[in-house]
């Protein structure tokens, strides 16, 4: 369907990976993990799971989450263990707090060949519902920007890992990668490459 993952599993089997589900976060199901992926999770992480996954990257895992801003809320502890964040939206009725503004549907650069003197090759990604991200202090980088200028996936290294936040919490639906078929969806490629 539309809103399923089948083509990112598909793309991972691709590349070598056996895709499994984790019902549940437990430093048992991590211990044979070397990649993480992090879809919109729902309800907010324990303590004990945060740090059960900090503990996997900082060994040396790879943990991806795509987290817009309809679903920080929820994560707000997991993304504050990393020292990163989405604003929030909608914001709450009391209080200051602005409102975020969305990226929306759009097509960026993140990569050109020049500017590594490996030629003429330039490569895009497209984001289906983005939001800007934050890093907290100074140790992280920003992989891509978005719109205003605004980083949209960020990374930062911890121990031996990586934690990756990509401001996006469709990004790896079937509707912005690929059909369980490998079919793309828009005519392009980018994505799943």
């Amino acid at each position: 369907g539309y809103d399923g993952i089948d083509g990112l599993a598909l793309n991972l089997m691709r590349n070598g990976y056996l895709p499994l589900t984790m019902p549940e976060v437990s430093a048992e199901r991590l211990s044979g993990a070397d990649l993480v992926i992090l879809i919109a999770p729902a309800r907010s992480f324990s303590a004990k799971e945060c740090r059960e996954l900090e503990e996997f990257v900082r060994g040396g895992g790879v943990l991806i989450s795509m987290i817009g801003a309809e679903d920080a809320a929820a994560n707000h502890r997991l993304l504050d263990e990393f020292g990163v964040s989405v604003a929030v939206s909608p914001v709450p009725t009391c209080g200051d707090a602005r409102e975020p503004e969305p990226m929306g549907r759009f097509r960026t650069l993140y990569f050109d060949g020049n500017l590594y003197g490996v030629g003429d090759y330039q490569t895009g990604v497209t984001f289906h519902n983005g939001w800007p991200v934050t890093i907290d202090g100074a140790s992280g980088e920003v992989l891509v920007y978005g719109m205003r200028d605004e980083p949209i996936v960020v990374q930062r290294v911890v121990g031996q890992g990586s934690f990756v936040l990509i401001g996006d919490s469709d990004f790896a639906l079937n509707k912005n990668l690929e059909y369980v078929g490998g079919e793309t969806f828009g005519g392009k490629q980018e994505n799943a490459n």
